[in-house]
């Protein structure tokens, strides 16, 4: 998933980068944060949920989800993104 994000806007630029902050597309809950500690905090243990890097940035994306569930995040981004369905294909691999 970060690696994808990550790709995404070293194509698309800055402008992408703004983009996702702003974007809750993580479950329709979160963006992309530059304070996971914050952004990402389980009330109830006191720490950050899982999240990781996105290569390039400083920026950060809420990983704590099952595989499927990012897959679907992706697919929903690459819609909300309004990128042609042939763009980009989001799937599941081995």
């Amino acid at each position: 998933m970060a690696v994808f994000l990550g790709r995404l806007i070293r194509i698309f630029g800055e402008p992408m980068a703004d983009r996702l902050t702003r974007t809750r597309f993580v479950r329709g809950k979160y963006s992309l944060s530059t304070n996971p500690a914050v952004d990402f905090l389980n009330p109830r243990k006191g720490k950050p949920f899982g999240h990781k890097l996105i290569p390039g940035t400083e920026l950060y994306v809420f990983t704590n989800t099952e595989t499927e569930e990012k897959r679907d995040d992706l697919q929903g981004l690459v819609r909300l993104l309004e990128i042609p369905p042939d763009g980009i294909k989001v799937s599941l691999t081995d």
